[in-house]
């Protein structure tokens, strides 16, 4: 029997511009995912340059412990994921996937590798007030 998959919602409708320029979700626990697929929905607004989705874990985690909104988060040191796949069908894996335009995009990986928490940065590139992009990403496991 199929098990069931996880669908959570790590950045929702965040709008990346002159403030914030970049934004940062909270880590997942990723453990009991054999792979990990993200859903990166951008829209463009104007003509801002670029939005690069960086993924990161976390090594030597030194506790968890839950944040103000009662969310456990690892402490310790963030660190690029560069084992993605992504849907432009990259030669090797990579650590960021950037979107100039409006898209929509999946970027998967296997946690395998000690690979226990993860996150994704969104930062923009030519931002302003007025040139933008929006932001949702969907974590599956």
């Amino acid at each position: 029997m199929p098990r069931a998959v996880d669908a959570i919602k790590i950045i929702a409708a965040v709008r990346i511009d002159d403030a914030p320029t970049s934004y940062t979700s909270k880590y997942v626990d990723v453990e009991r995912y054999d792979k990990v697929t993200f859903l990166l929905d951008t829209t463009k607004t104007s003509t801002p340059t670029s939005l690069t989705y960086t993924f990161e874990s976390i090594s030597d985690i030194t506790k968890v412990a839950a944040d103000a909104s009662g969310v456990d988060q690892p402490t310790g040191t963030a660190r690029a994921i560069d084992m993605i796949i992504s849907k432009a069908g990259d030669d090797a894996p990579v650590a960021s996937v950037a979107h100039t335009a409006t898209a929509t995009e999946w970027a998967t990986f296997y946690p395998g590798f000690g690979v226990k928490w993860v996150r994704v940065v969104a930062t923009g590139a030519g931002t302003t007030s007025s040139l933008y992009f929006d932001s949702t990403v969907w974590l599956y496991g």
